[in-house]
């Protein structure tokens, strides 16, 4: 079942579509801040260790690529029904 269309913001008004993005990025980065500390409590890895940084540049690379890759949107962009497009609407590919 596909995700209801999203609310056409950035046409009636750009300040609207730029704080939606804001606050998606802002949620996406709590969501990886926490999953990381989680990921590193488990491992017990020191966080500066070459290994933390890894798993943290890892993670949100898979976090991001995925997400958008298989529904356009990530969980901070679903919440403000932000989504990633191509240039004439169509869903984006992994290219």
């Amino acid at each position: 079942m596909p995700p209801p269309p999203a609310p056409e913001v950035a046409a009636s008004d750009p300040d609207l579509a730029v704080r939606a993005r804001l606050n998606a990025i802002l949620l996406d980065g709590v969501i990886l801040g926490l999953a990381t500390g989680v990921l590193l409590g488990l491992l017990g890895t020191a966080a500066r260790s070459p290994d933390a940084l890894l798993l943290i540049f890892g993670l949100q690379f898979l976090y991001f690529f995925a997400l958008e890759a298989a529904t356009g949107q990530t969980v901070g962009k679903r919440a403000f029904h932000v989504r990633v497009v191509a240039l004439d609407g169509t869903p984006v590919t992994t290219r």
